[in-house]
C-alpha cells in the first residue's frame, strides 16, 4: 500500500472514532458520509495532496522494520484534528510532537523487550520454564528488573531519552500555544487599529460637514 493511501487509510479510520453504535447513529452517519465529500474548491483539494504527501514521507522516515506507518499516520493525524495548526510554524511543532512521542512509545516496547529477553535468559539458567509451564512470573520479571538496573545501563538509557522525548513533546506544545497567542493577539491589535481608523475617519468627515444653520 502506498504512503498516500495509508494517510488516506489512517484518516478514515480515525483515532478515536469507534463508529456509531445505535441504528440511528448509523443512518445519521451514513447520512452524513452521503452529504460529505471532502474538500471541493482547487486549493482544499490541493492542501489536502500536500498533506498526504507530508505526513506520507514523515511516515516513511520514522518508522522502523515492523513498526506500523499506518498507526504514525494516524497519531500524526489525531494531534492534527485537535490542535488545528493555522500556519507552518503550528505545523512543524505538531510534527515534532507527533515523532516525539512515537519515540517515545518506542521506548516502550524496547523496556518490554528487555524485560522479556532477560526473563527468558534466568529461566533458560534455571529451568523455571519447566516447573511453572512456561509461564514468566511477575517475581522473574522483579528480577529481571534488578540485573538490568544493577548490570546494564539499559533502563538508565531508556529512562534519559524518554524524559528528552517528553521534554520535546512539551516544548513543541508550549510553542505551539505561544505562536498561536501570539497570532491571536496580532489579530486583535490589527482589528483595534482598523476600529479606530474607521472611527477617525468617522469623525473627520462630520467636522468637515458645513454647517448650514
Amino acid at each position: 500500500m502506498s504512503s498516500l493511501s495509508k494517510i488516506a487509510s489512517a484518516r478514515a479510520n480515525g483515532a478515536k472514532s469507534r463508529g456509531p453504535v445505535t441504528a440511528g447513529g448509523k443512518r445519521a452517519s451514513a447520512a452524513n458520509s452521503a452529504g460529505s465529500t471532502g474538500p471541493v474548491t482547487p486549493e482544499g483539494k490541493a492542501r489536502c495532496a500536500q498533506n498526504a504527501t507530508r505526513h506520507g514521507l514523515l511516515a516513511d522516515s520514522m518508522a522502523l522494520e515492523g513498526e506500523s506507518e499506518d498507526r504514525f499516520c494516524t497519531l500524526l493525524s489525531r494531534l492534527e484534528d485537535e490542535l488545528q495548526p493555522e500556519t507552518g510554524i503550528e505545523t512543524d511543532q505538531v510534527e515534532i510532537m507527533a515523532v516525539a512521542h512515537w519515540r517515545r512509545m518506542r521506548l516502550w516496547s524496547l523496556e518490554k523487550a528487555l524485560y522479556i529477553e532477560e526473563a527468558h535468559k534466568r529461566c533458560d539458567a534455571t529451568g523455571d520454564h519447566e516447573e511453572n509451564n512456561g509461564v514468566t512470573s511477575i517475581a522473574q520479571f522483579a528480577r529481571s528488573f534488578r540485573s538490568l538496573a544493577d548490570e546494564s545501563r539499559a533502563m538508565e538509557l531508556l529512562n534519559r531519552y524518554e524524559t528528552r522525548f517528553s521534554r520535546e513533546y512539551l516544548r513543541a506544545l508550549a510553542s505551539f500555544k505561544s505562536h498561536r497567542a501570539d497570532n491571536r493577539n496580532a489579530d486583535k491589535r490589527s482589528d483595534r487599529a482598523r476600529s479606530n481608523a474607521g472611527a477617525k475617519t468617522i469623525k473627520i468627515s462630520k467636522q468637515s460637514e458645513p454647517n448650514l444653520r
